[in-house]
């Protein structure tokens, strides 16, 4: 039991005024909160730079010249009208990272810095919109994209060279950006009749000169409308069972949100395992609520909702059994492959593959651990998949289309993995392989996010020493049935742009963790069950319920291991009686979380409770408990022998008022019974926020700064 100071009961006169003087700050907070609306985006030049430029020559038309550090430019006739001299250059630009936005002025800029045979002074230099797509590595003047009649702009030859020429492309810019036109980029060429002798060569720097003299395109005021995505994790989806129907129930929830997401990113563990015919059935399952089209999924009918996915430990397994052999090959056939990135609106997504199970676990006393490595659940990042360790530094940095070692480009970084980087001191649950390579190219190329998943009843991350980047993990649907919405607003300096709001909880859960050599049965108050059949085969009923159940039996290694996971809706008429029997002379390692609905969560952990082979302990979970008395029948004639409370018990901190919510009456709530004798909290440590173990004034600051300036929850 937390001992709480009597001092915060101190109820003098000055407390009282300081109590009213908080009261008005609040009040003052919550009308600037109303009144003031965020940050608007605020219009800037955004600098671009191509990811295709060439040029080509109607004298060799099947000549590529994508690699050359030059842009060419000819007019197509010489002495006596002879024709066949022509260069012309096209130029390409991803504008992907910029949709829906509003500009002023657009501008390409080229860097001429020589011309040959004749001054080409006062040449007038036209631009023209292509009308098909290409690529600087396969084009030729055999093969160009056709482009229109009426050029874009057009720009006369300076006197001086080593100056940089421009052309207004506003008007193909917006069109392009509000997705009314394709963007194929454009085709510069000098159509200005010669008929002589030494045509006038015009040469630019193309962008494999380098970022200093590159073609560019500037564009001016350009605001983004504020957006979101969802991350979700961990559906361990099986075929025909209750998980599927979670799944189902989480897709729906997405769709139906009020403002639909831009995308869905999942990070893991898609099924429950996904080797052989049986895996294949369960991402038939996970793909029956998608929809599929060019070789991407989406969540909705109308293909506006793409979801992308990385592989997580479990993609790799076969039905319930721990040990290898391990394989991605349904994953990569059915969803996709190990390691792609794609852009979607000014986000650049990286799925990487942390690998499956490792076999013998790390931390075994035969086990050499090298470092800081305690116990890692997967073999981690490997060229042996898909050359992500090799591609992923090489994709982050060509995103602004220059490979030099760092990255300008626009685009938000977000990174899939499945297991985390960093999980603390002994870094539990980790990758192994090649992690100090990820975190120097989460450096070097300073990615925003890193999306995890794989420890279910987790939803933070400690920051991970010496990386930048912001590490997040959702809770498990598996666990808790959680999604987690995160915000975009590219004019919004704050956060740099990007929000990462707390999970959202479709429906109150019960989670139970079982970490022993145990057979688990579960009922609910219908009758329904979930757990080993007569036969032993697993079995699961109870509507909606999670139930996974792993055994690692290896005799070279002496070693015997159980671990069973349920998850259950916990509603306000159901009631659940779970039994566990032990199979060895041991202990048993329990927890039990109660996830509310609006974001609160009770766990109850029984560390180490002593047992025989055949004891059998029961738990009756009721509808309205919080936490619960475990009874042990050692002897096996129905009648309890002993009465086991939890170690440990983390309760609703910051629910002052005990609603289930946390929020401003919260805050009031503790106001009143620090300063006027209004009630206490029930349990007291529910008002202990900041976890000192003191109720005092230090905890309203602290729930103020967690609802109102984004400070940390409460909680210890």
């Amino acid at each position: 039991m937390v001992r709480l100071s009597e001092n915060s009961r101190n109820r003098s006169h000055f407390l009282n005024l300081r109590a009213r003087e908080t009261l008005l700050w609040l009040a003052l907070l919550l009308t600037l909160t109303v009144l003031l609306p965020l940050s608007s985006a605020v219009g800037q030049t955004q600098t671009l730079y191509p990811t295709d430029d060439a040029y080509i020559c109607h004298g060799s038309p099947d000549y590529n010249t994508g690699t050359e550090p030059a842009l060419i430019i000819r007019n197509e006739y010489g002495s006596g009208g002879s024709s066949g001299w022509a260069c012309d250059a096209l130029v390409k630009f991803d504008l992907s990272q910029y949709p829906n936005q509003t500009i002023t002025s657009a501008k390409l800029k080229l860097r001429y810095y020589e011309w040959y045979d004749n001054d080409p002074a006062g040449r007038v230099l036209k631009l023209f919109r292509n009308t098909a797509d290409w690529h600087e590595l396969s084009v030729t003047w055999n093969n160009q994209p056709g482009y229109l009649a009426q050029p874009t702009s057009s720009c006369a030859v300076p006197g001086a060279t080593e100056t940089w020429m421009e052309w207004d492309v506003t008007t193909d810019v917006q069109a392009m950006l509000q997705g009314s036109i394709s963007n194929y980029g454009w085709h510069l060429l000098d159509d200005n009749y010669w008929g002589e002798g030494n045509i006038p060569i015009i040469r630019f720097r193309s962008k494999e000169y380098g970022t200093t003299y590159s073609p560019r395109l500037e564009i001016d005021g350009g605001t983004s409308q504020p957006y979101y995505f969802v991350h979700i994790t961990d559906p361990h989806v099986v075929a025909l069972s209750q998980a599927q129907l979670r799944w189902a129930m989480v897709i729906e929830r997405i769709k139906a949100m009020n403002s639909a997401p831009a995308f869905v990113l999942c990070t893991g563990d898609l099924v429950d395992y996904g080797q052989g015919l049986l895996g294949i059935a369960n991402y038939d399952a996970l793909k029956w609520y998608l929809r599929e089209q060019g070789g991407t999924l989406y969540i909705d009918d109308a293909h506006s909702i793409p979801i992308y996915f990385c592989p997580g430990n479990h993609d790799s397994r076969t039905l319930l059994q721990l040990v290898p052999t391990y394989s991605f090959d349904n994953y990569h056939s059915l969803i996709g492959p190990n390691y792609y990135m794609v852009k979607i609106r000014d986000c650049a997504i990286f799925s990487l593959n942390t690998g499956s199970d490792i076999w013998p676990y790390p931390g075994w006393p035969w086990w050499p651990c090298p470092g800081d490595i305690g116990i890692p659940e997967s073999d981690g990042l490997s060229n042996g998949y898909s050359n992500e360790v090799s591609q992923f530094p090489i994709d982050l940095d060509n995103l602004d289309g220059i490979a030099n070692g760092t990255d300008n480009s626009q685009y938000y970084k977000i990174v899939l993995i499945h297991q985390p980087y960093y999980t603390g001191s002994d870094r539990d649950g980790v990758f192994w392989n090649n992690g100090d390579s990820f975190r120097d190219a989460c450096n070097t190329y300073t990615v925003d996010l890193a999306l995890c998943g794989h420890i279910h009843n987790w939803s933070t991350l400690p920051p991970a020493p010496g990386c930048n980047t912001n590490f997040v993990i959702t809770h498990a649907i598996a666990y808790d049935m959680s999604y987690r919405r995160i915000d975009v607003n590219p004019g919004n300096p704050y956060r740099g742009g990007l929000t990462v709001e707390p999970p959202t909880r479709i429906t109150s859960t019960l989670a139970i963790i079982v970490s022993c050599r145990a057979e688990v049965d579960v009922y609910d108050h219908n009758g329904n069950h979930d757990g080993p059949d007569s036969a032993g085969a697993i079995e699961i009923n109870i509507p909606y319920s999670y139930y996974s159940h792993w055994v690692a039996d290896d005799d070279s290694l002496n070693f015997h291991f159980t671990h069973t996971e349920i998850s259950l809706f916990k509603e306000d008429t159901t009631d659940y009686t779970l039994v566990f029997k032990s199979l060895s002379d041991d202990s048993m390692r329990i927890t039990l979380a109660t996830n509310l609905v609006s974001g609160l969560t009770n766990t109850a952990v029984y560390a180490k409770i002593p047992v025989d082979s055949g004891s059998v302990a029961t738990l009756r979970a009721s509808h309205s408990e919080f936490d619960y008395v475990i009874d042990i029948d050692d002897n096996g004639d129905g009648i309890p022998d002993r009465h086991i409370l939890p170690d440990s018990l983390t309760g609703f901190r910051g629910d002052a008022n005990g609603d289930g919510v946390i929020n401003v009456s919260d805050v009031v709530y503790l106001i009143n019974y620090l300063f006027i004798s209004g009630p206490a909290p029930n349990p007291l440590e529910a008002g202990d926020c900041n976890c000192d173990g003191s109720v005092n004034v230090s905890d309203v600051v602290y729930l103020i700064n967690y609802l109102f300036i984004s400070g940390p929850p409460p909680g210890c």
